[in-house]
């Protein structure tokens, strides 16, 4: 009996190996399946940071392109409005009287920006010299042309308007008179 015993023991000692070694063995088998699928957690997440930064990226990339198309397509229209602008300011000039003369003849200059006729000119200007001398009343200077004309700020005589629109300062042939 005592070897059955013995023999019992030993059994039982087995068994209790086996199942320890049992235990043992499904016990870090959980915990490689933790390690494993912790592992897998931080993986993923790892993936999920990383694509969520892909598709912020992709995201800002695709904003930028649309601004840059947005500004194009704006600059494309300004220039349509400008041309149509630019064309409506030609059309405009075109279609308007051409000036009339300033002589006071009545008659259209041929260019936009004539002031007289060929040799009317010369006509004013003896016209208004006359005037300046006293031959003639400022009656003899045509109505429209007189409207047309500026004054000296010296001496207030009618005098033809500069071209570039400088001060108004008649000059007599010889020079600056005393009264000025």
């Amino acid at each position: 009996m005592a070897r059955k015993k013995k023999q019992t023991t030993e059994q039982t000692t087995e068994q209790a190996v086996e199942v320890e070694v049992e235990q043992t063995v499904e016990q870090t088998e959980n915990e490689q399946d933790v390690a494993l699928t912790s592992a897998a957690i931080k993986a993923a997440e790892r993936e999920a940071k990383e694509a969520a930064k892909a598709a912020e990226k992709e995201a800002r990339a695709q904003a930028r392109a649309a601004a840059k198309e947005a500004a194009r397509e704006a600059k494309e229209r300004a220039k349509v409005e400008q041309a149509a602008a630019r064309a409506a300011q030609r059309e405009a000039r075109e279609n308007a009287p051409l000036p009339m003369c300033l002589c006071g003849c009545g008659q259209q200059v041929g260019r936009r920006k004539s002031r007289f006729l060929p040799g009317h000119d010369r006509k004013l200007y003896v016209l208004l010299a006359k005037v300046e001398e006293g031959l003639l009343s400022e009656d003899n200077i045509p109505r429209g042309t007189l409207e047309r004309l500026t004054t000296c700020s010296r001496c207030g005589a009618h005098i033809m308007p500069h071209e570039s629109g400088m001060g108004p300062v008649c000059r007599k042939k010889a020079g600056w008179t005393s009264g000025h």
